[in-house]
């Protein structure tokens, strides 16, 4: 079939919808593959394959059984109207008897089948959804792929595809499927019971159904498709606007933001409206041909066995029957085309859960970067970091990448510390995330201690959502080595004890609300001096948000301590705790276009960097 463009425009923006058989086939084959990549866990995987399986073939037996049950019903249905048009009484109660019989027994099985599939799809997406979210959150790999996915954008949503489209990619899936094999099981069966009383009705409504449902699939398939993933994509689009503004609320109320987002949010939504009329265009001509072709044939039935009841070939209650039959054998025959919405909608979750998956998969080798070297010393090593012809380059995001720093050779051994200096944007805190491993693209080697004695102090925590017990264990808050006496003291020593006067260790609130950013900022030095492996700590503006005077005790604890640690900080009082001083300094321009490759950094003692730099005010 030949491809063919509609052009929409809606407030000036225009939508193509490119479709042709090419691209349904593609996508169905998309789809099956990605039906069977999140089935296999669940129906092979060793924990839920017995459950999976069991369920599964007790839903396919009510099936049968409630196929049997209707063919049945058929059956007494022609015997009491034939009794009926024979005035037979007692054959004509007997008939009605038999069918209340037939429906005591198909209504049981009508709920189990429901029962058992909601069953079916509560386990499986349990499955789904474990397995993407541990995935997501944990990954394989030194750099988690939630952080990732935020840096190089490449999937949009991943909160909603995990909650909310696997959610519905298993109950589709088992829908479709479901009625498919009822389509199977009926359609056999009543095409058998048809085909009995009419071979000429039984071949033309198999014929009629296939073109059909060809001229459904092929005309209106890829239409509906791709409206359903530009509607499902731009609706996506419209959440994460409101989420910003929440995430975001104390700085758009200062700035009375409130107008301009909801112009944003206004114009979004009004893009989205235009994609649902034109959508509601195509399905619902595509509605009005499955009517029409419905109805069409319903007098059928009845002009087929007229002539032979007629002729005294059959009984009269055989033109019931044939209506009936050729009813629910139509509606099999026609699955796919009454289920066009629902196939079209499953391929676009599909595709996105598929999309997912491919993301949470990706690291920077797979993309052909280079990557450096990282590589972790055993405890009981002098040297807690050291850099050797490191480069590091952003991560690749639309293609592009910088280098941020260019052969760079330090070390630190136990008990140093280091201050990051140079200019906004030069690429400090970018340092920090190659040393810790979230950043790896570039070339060289890191050397530090193993993760497990590395602490990051980002400028802004993150508030875990629990206790304030858990509050300060994070990140691991399952521990049960540390007595609430240590809690207490600890938060004195951060010289956050009035907190303890507020709350109980066991009370659960929104802290992110409730502490300022410097409390937070201490909560976090709490948390650093809990853990029991510390070594090095990596302090990003760390202490941005505190005082002079709080920032200098902070310090001065990691120091009593003689722990390790690299800060990036602006205030020159924060030389004075630091031993060694690494100056980042913009390149010049080389290369004629007035843009430099990298920063030229000098790693210098401390006294030697205060007589280049000026000495701080003390």
């Amino acid at each position: 079939m030949a491809s063919f463009d509609i052009e929409c425009s809606s407030n000036g923006a225009s939508l193509i919808v490119e479709a042709s058989g090419d691209v349904v086939r593609k996508e169905r084959l998309r789809t099956v593959r990605a039906v069977l990549l999140h089935a296999r866990p669940f129906f092979f995987g060793a924990e839920t394959r017995k459950m999976a399986w069991g369920l599964s073939v007790l839903l396919l037996l009510l099936l049968v059984g409630e196929s049997l049950a209707l063919i049945q019903f058929s059956n007494f249905n022609k015997k009491y109207m034939t009794a009926l048009q024979k005035k037979d009484e007692d054959g004509f109660y007997a008939g009605i008897w038999g069918t209340a019989k037939m429906l005591m027994v198909f209504a049981p099985l009508s709920g189990a089948h429901n029962l058992v599939q909601e069953v079916l799809g509560v386990e499986w997406r349990a499955r789904v959804t474990r397995t993407l979210t541990k995935d997501y959150l944990t990954g394989n790999s030194q750099r988690p792929a939630f952080y990732s996915m935020q840096l190089d954008g490449a999937v949009d949503n991943p909160d909603q595809r995990i909650c909310q489209d696997a959610a519905l990619f298993v109950s589709s899936s088992i829908a479709l499927v479901i009625d498919v094999f009822k389509a199977l099981f009926q359609g056999l069966g009543f095409l058998v019971v048809l085909y009995n009383i009419s071979h000429a009705g039984c071949i033309g409504l198999v014929c009629y159904s296939l073109v059909v449902t060809a001229v459904g699939v092929r005309g209106f398939g890829p239409w509906i498709y791709k409206y359903t993933q530009l509607i499902t994509k731009q609706e996506a689009t419209m959440r994460y606007c409101l989420i910003r503004v929440r995430e975001n609320a104390e700085s758009v109320a200062f700035f009375q933001g409130g107008i301009s987002e909801w112009h944003r949010f206004e114009e979004m939504f009004n893009e989205l409206v235009a994609t649902i009329y034109r959508s509601t265009v195509v399905t619902s001509s595509f509605s009005m041909l499955n009517k029409f072709t419905m109805f069409a044939v319903y007098p059928l039935p009845a002009l087929l066995v007229a002539p032979a009841y007629l002729r005294g070939e059959v009984e009269f209650g055989a033109i019931s029957q044939a209506a009936f039959a050729f009813h629910m054998s139509s509606k099999a025959l026609r699955v796919i085309t009454k289920n066009l919405g629902a196939f079209a909608s499953l391929a676009v979750q599909a595709s996105r859960l598929s999309e997912l998956e491919e993301a949470i998969q990706l690291d920077e080798r797979s993309l052909n970067t280079q990557v450096f070297t990282l590589k972790e010393t055993n405890d009981s090593s002098e040297q807690m970091l050291a850099l050797s012809d490191f480069t590091l380059r952003t991560p690749v995001r639309g293609g592009l990448q910088q280098t941020l720093i260019q052969d760079l050779n330090l070390k630190l051994s136990s008990g140093e510390s280091m201050l990051i200096v140079g200019s906004s944007g030069i690429g400090k805190s970018s340092l920090l995330r190659g040393v810790a491993g979230l950043w790896r693209s570039g070339s060289g080697m890191v050397q530090r201690c193993g993760i497990s004695s590395v602490f990051f102090m980002p400028q802004r925590p993150y508030m875990y959502l629990g206790t304030l017990r858990e509050q300060l264990l994070y990140p691991n808050v399952a521990r049960t080595d540390v007595k609430s006496k240590t809690l207490r003291e600890t938060l004195k020593e951060v010289k956050l004890g009035y907190l303890i006067e507020r709350y109980s260790l066991n009370d659960s609130q929104e802290w992110t609300h409730i502490l300022s950013l410097g409390e937070q900022q201490r909560v976090n030095f709490a948390r650093l001096l809990l853990q029991p492996s510390l070594r090095l700590a990596l302090i990003d503006e760390g202490t941005s948000a505190c005082d002079p005077a709080n920032e200098a005790y902070m310090y001065d604890l990691l120091k009593k301590r003689n722990y390790s640690f690299v800060s990036v900080g602006h205030r020159p009082a924060l030389r004075q705790y630091h031993s060694h001083a690494l100056w980042l300094q913009q390149k010049e321009a080389t290369n004629g276009s007035g843009s430099s490759s990298g920063s030229d950094a000098q790693f210098l003692v401390m006294e030697d960097f205060e007589k280049l730099a000026g000495r701080p005010a003390h």
